[in-house]
């Protein structure tokens, strides 16, 4: 039995112990892979470097590096160890979740935090430490096999929280856990890029202890969650506000022993309905999302900036995310939730449909600017949207009964992976195009991203009208 202090204490507040032990776990692994974002390339440059002089003779100096030969062989290791070790982390997602819901979501994430640790130590072991053959770094995908790698993390803090917190707290709560993210990724980058000018296996130690203390957290989570979300949605469906009719506390999809007859396949046709729309609607996010990675070699060439100058944009958009995630969701759900009176299920739809129309608005300011300062707009317009994943977790993690979150977000952190490896070829073509003569003015990546956010919001309108 749960105690009864903890279960008043999620009562009047979500602050909990285990809410900020959740905190702690994402902003570690995301400050630890932050880190990592200069010195991982640079180490395969490093090692593709001296093998290549090693075949050939000749000095070895970070200049020699940057010639043609060298750089080609980068470009075929980078494609190769990123799409393995994404192939990889696709596959485990699913099974993780398995794990995560039927032995408990201890056992995954140490399981995860072994195989992130073995990953990342992979790299400078082989390049630095023992100085093994170069075709040796391929084996590092082989780690994310025993607990999903970084790729999985995400996927079971989310269900860990969502195991702990009821439904008027999921959008806030997740929000902040986004926000976390956002301050990991500001301040690890310029970590890792200070101190690999040192000596670049620093940044690796520096990532590896910080993925070491997750065991702390995970260690300190409290049992038995699942029998305390039974009490709390026993707590959740007095304190919850909402209006007659709202469907928000009856999860579509149930423990796997549910029995099912006709009279249920009306039902049944609303629930696909709706896993189809959100699901899909994360995977064209995703998708559209992979246009941010040519923002900077778009404004270097279409405003004759250099790659430093442009990258700052994205210092901007740490700053406003950090308002989007800790001020205005937070704020929003409370307004729609207490001064609207509407449940959550509508909150979480109306704070989605409005997010991904400041998306579409932000991506088509960007694809039709013709100087930077409409571009800067744009793209400030485009982070106030950023929202949108966190209200649509929320809202699909209400429609799922609690014993299946790891499943669930394990399910989401998977459509969106695959939306990524979609989107990273399909935009990188159309970037192709916008940089020839032709269609100079406009940039392709940013109005296909504009059109899949619109399709996105249209379909997330539609979902009400499916229960």
């Amino acid at each position: 039995m749960a105690d009864i202090s903890f279960i008043r204490q999620i009562r009047h507040g979500w602050f909990t112990a285990d809410f900020w032990l959740c905190t702690i776990l994402m902003f570690l692994v995301e400050f630890g892979c932050a880190v990592l974002g200069a010195p991982s390339p640079r180490l395969l440059e490093i090692v593709v470097c001296r093998e290549y002089y090693d075949e050939n003779g000749g000095s070895l100096t970070q200049r020699d590096c940057k010639i043609q030969e060298v750089q080609m062989r980068l470009g075929l290791m980078l494609t190769v160890l990123s799409t393995c070790s994404i192939f990889a982390a696709t596959l485990m997602q699913i099974p993780m979740g398995l794990l995560a819901d039927k032995r408990g979501m201890k056992v995954a994430l140490v399981l995860n935090i072994i195989s992130t640790i073995l990953y990342w130590g992979w790299l400078p072991l082989v390049a630095v430490f023992i100085h093994l053959p170069t075709w040796t770094l391929y084996i590092a995908p082989v780690f994310i096999f025993i607990g999903g790698g970084p790729w999985a993390s995400g996927a079971l803090i989310f269900a860990a929280i969502n195991q702990r917190i009821t439904a008027s707290q999921r959008t806030p709560a997740f929000s902040i856990m986004e926000a976390i993210s956002g301050i990991a990724d500001l301040i690890g980058p310029a970590l890792g890029t200070l101190t690999m000018e040192n000596h670049i296996s620093i940044p690796f130690l520096v990532a590896t202890l910080s993925f070491a203390l997750m065991f702390v957290p995970t260690i300190l989570l409290q049992h038995d969650p699942l029998q305390l979300s039974i009490e709390i949605d026993d707590i959740d469906s007095e304190a919850e506000v909402s209006r007659p009719g709202d469907s928000e506390e009856q999860p579509l999809l149930r423990s796997i022993s549910a029995d099912s007859n006709d009279s249920e396949r009306p039902f049944i046709r609303s629930t696909m309905a709706i896993y189809g729309i959100t699901f899909g609607s994360f995977f064209l996010i995703s998708l559209a999302r992979d246009s941010n990675n040519f923002l900077i070699p778009w404004i270097s060439w279409r405003f004759n900036e250099s790659m430093a100058r442009a990258g700052l944009i994205f210092s901007l958009r740490a700053i406003v995310s950090s308002f989007v995630f800790f001020v205005l969701l937070p704020t929003a759900s409370s307004f729609i939730s207490r001064g609207l009176k509407y449940g959550s299920f509508t909150r979480d739809l109306i704070i989605s449909s409005s997010s991904t129309l400041l998306l579409c608005a932000g991506a088509i300011s960007i694809a039709v600017s013709s100087n930077l300062s409409t571009l800067v707009v744009g793209f400030c317009i485009m982070t106030l949207g950023s929202g949108a994943t966190v209200s649509l977790r929320a809202f699909l993690a209400s429609k799922v009964d609690r014993s299946l979150s790891g499943r669930l977000f394990a399910a989401t952190s998977t459509t969106s992976t695959i939306g990524s490896l979609i989107g990273m070829p399909l935009m990188g073509a159309l970037y192709s195009i916008s940089i020839s003569e032709e269609t100079v003015d406009i940039s392709l990546p940013f109005a296909m991203a504009a059109a899949a956010y619109f399709l996105v919001s249209c379909v997330i309108g539609s979902l009400h009208l499916t229960v």
